[in-house]
């Protein structure tokens, strides 16, 4: 049975085709491919429908036979059911689904952070079972709101927009060459063929905090978001893409063709792409219900900062051996036991002389004592008061798979 079969529309009926421009319509493709190399698909992928829009993921799994697969589904399902939030109905204690709108009882970008905070729990708990240690995935998703477009990324799963007939990219890497590069330590070509090209520093689930990239930005009519796997971007470069998208074909014929294309040029990866064309917009409200987000920092951030419970300043620091640095008493031990001896084992006439010395350089070994023990205390204290340690890198390289290879390939189309 093809993967696909098992993405599904919910929410809200499909928005009227005639009529005016009341809603914002779009058309979607989705199809996801094992590729050549592989043996099993660990992407995944879902697409949406809601009255204001939809919500469109994709995930690639990391962890190989450590349940990569399991990673990218369970991310998938989890953010769907919890981004369509469930209510009490009035007047009843039991909880039952909404089913022409979620629960908008915060703004769009704040939900799907918070949302996204909690798959991440859960697969993080998940990750800590033996059987899954070093599970992960990637997680690329477009909110659609009305005029509003909100993107949200985690990991090298990428989103572009086609507008006007230039292709951008809307989302950061997440991955080891992705930070040299920006850090100007890596050319753009040297990345690509680099061996640790597929090592991500920052994955769903990997971590109890959650990093993540959020941007906004408003729809125009003629929009075409393109979300995909680095199965299909580790082969196409960007300029390669723009023509597929450029092509004036059926969606679905558009992403068989960037699939078909992956695949030709080795396919070494699983392979998902998602594309949402904008149709139609619906017109801006008078009072905007909130702020769209904007890119910050050099790299992904905290949830926790991005939500307002925390500031990069004020954020607690983590607890890590090398933050503190211990005393190490043995030197000085060592030097008063050869004082000691010294005193037992020199001739009388000569011990006259001898303690002199030994008094300064026992002075000398308790005041070096005194100030390396000042000294670590001091950094406790600077520790315990929220003095960062330097950040370890995650780096999780993808194993190689030895399982069974299924058929993994199907697709998808709508209109909504």
């Amino acid at each position: 049975m093809g993967y696909i079969e098992r993405v599904t529309l919910s929410g809200a009926k499909p928005a009227p085709r005639s009529g005016s421009a009341s809603q914002t319509r779009l058309e979607v493709a989705l199809l996801t491919d094992v590729g050549q190399v592989r043996p099993m698909n660990e992407d995944s992928g879902t697409a949406i429908a809601l009255p204001e829009g939809g919500l469109f993921v994709v995930a690639d799994g990391m962890g190989g036979h450590n349940a990569g697969d399991v990673a990218s589904q369970m991310a998938v399902r989890l953010l769907q059911e919890n981004y369509l939030a469930k209510v009490p109905a009035k007047g009843e204690g039991v909880r039952r689904p909404i089913p022409e709108r979620p629960t908008l009882e915060r703004s769009t970008p704040e939900r799907l952070v918070k949302t996204l905070e909690e798959v991440n729990r859960q697969v993080y708990a998940e990750a800590s079972r033996p059987d899954r240690r070093g599970m992960g995935t990637t997680v690329t998703a477009l909110a659609v709101d009305g005029p509003n477009a909100i993107v949200v990324n985690v990991g090298d799963s990428r989103v572009y927009l086609l507008r006007g007939g230039v292709l951008s990219r809307l989302t950061r890497d997440h991955s080891w060459v992705a930070e040299q590069q920006r850090r100007g330590l890596l050319s753009e070509e040297e990345a690509r063929n680099h061996r640790w090209r597929s090592v991500i520093s920052n994955a769903l689930g990997s971590t109890g905090d959650l990093k993540l990239d959020l941007s906004g930005l408003k729809l125009e009519v003629g929009d075409l978001f393109l979300l995909c796997s680095d199965g299909l971007t580790g082969v196409l470069e960007d300029d390669q893409l723009a023509p597929f998208l450029l092509a004036e074909l059926p969606l679905e014929r558009v992403v068989r063709n960037l699939i078909d294309a992956a695949n030709a040029g080795g396919g070494p990866d699983n392979i998902t792409a998602l594309l949402v064309k904008v149709e139609s917009v619906a017109p801006e409200p008078k009072v905007p219900a909130y702020e769209l987000p904007v890119l910050q920092g050099d790299g992904p951030v905290l949830a926790r900062t991005l939500l307002g419970i925390e500031t990069l300043e004020t954020a607690p620091p983590r607890r890590t051996v090398n933050a503190v640095n211990t005393v190490n008493n043995l030197p000085f031990v060592i030097v008063l036991y050869l004082v000691l001896i010294g005193v037992i084992v020199v001739p009388d006439p000569y011990r006259t002389y001898l303690l002199p010395v030994l008094f300064v350089a026992g002075g000398l070994v308790a005041y070096g004592w005194w100030r390396q023990r000042s000294g670590a205390v001091d950094s406790r204290a600077d520790f315990e008061g929220g003095a960062q340690p330097p950040a370890n890198l995650d780096q999780n390289e993808e194993a190689d798979d030895e399982e069974e290879e299924e058929d993994t390939r199907g697709g998808f189309s709508s209109r909504f």
